[in-house]
């Protein structure tokens, strides 16, 4: 059944724009992002379904194949969601948000592989134990990735390539993790954004903010590198 489904909705999965230009009343906000989230819990749902029936004992010479074949069903289906993520953010950019929504798509494949690796195989304890390290590891390297970086960097050529109004009020607020990368590029940006960044950055991070002496434990190095870019450009 969920076979039939993938092939019969293959033009829908995997359309895209063309998709968008010949159903009447779909947006691209709708059809991107509605849709991505629809994908990802049933991918998600999925999972937890064949982890039950797993815990369940089925007969193993029924359930493996079809186990395999709903596996494989559902990374075409991850598939699909990375599509609409990709055209969401070409269309609208990039946010703090869809950067984990699209950091947490390989790690949900990353686990139905491994379910068909350990579980039905009949080795539980490792998809576990699997399951628990992939998840510390995926949140130690997004926080190693500096995702307010990646936004502000990503975010910034797209608005300068393509001519588009850069949202710095949303830069401002990604907080001093985002303020290299804009101190980086603040003479590429156009007025009357660059007089604004410069204002924002310089009432958060000029001499004049930080002329009281600050306790030591509320000190942190992203804020010090934040105020020694400001200063120094």
């Amino acid at each position: 059944l969920f076979s039939a489904f993938v092939l019969m909705q293959a033009n829908y999965l995997f359309g895209g724009q063309a998709v968008i230009e010949h159903s009447s009343g779909l947006t691209l906000a709708e059809y991107a992002r509605r849709g991505f989230f629809e994908l990802l819990l049933v991918a998600t749902l999925t999972l937890a379904m064949l982890l039950a029936l797993s815990a369940a004992q089925c007969p193993v010479a029924i359930f493996r194949p079809l186990a395999f074949v709903l596996v494989a069903c559902v990374l075409g289906i991850l598939v699909s969601a990375v599509q609409r993520l990709t055209l969401y953010i070409d269309a609208f950019g990039l946010r703090v948000s869809r950067l984990l929504a699209f950091a947490l798509l390989p790690w949900l494949a990353g686990n139905l592989v491994s379910f068909a690796a350990t579980c039905l195989r009949g080795r539980e304890r490792g998809f576990a134990s699997g399951l628990m390290i992939s998840g510390i590891t995926a949140i130690m390297l997004f926080g190693l990735a500096n995702p307010a970086a990646v936004v502000t960097r990503v975010n910034l050529n797209r608005a300068l390539e393509n001519g588009t109004q850069i949202d710095w009020h949303y830069l401002i607020s990604l907080g001093s993790d985002a303020v290299p990368q804009i101190v980086q590029n603040i003479e590429r940006i156009p007025y009357p954004a660059q007089c604004q960044l410069a204002n924002a950055l310089l009432g958060q991070y000029g001499q004049s903010s930080n002329s009281n002496t600050q306790n030591w434990r509320s000190w942190s190095w992203s804020e010090a590198r934040a105020q020694r870019a400001v200063q120094e450009a």
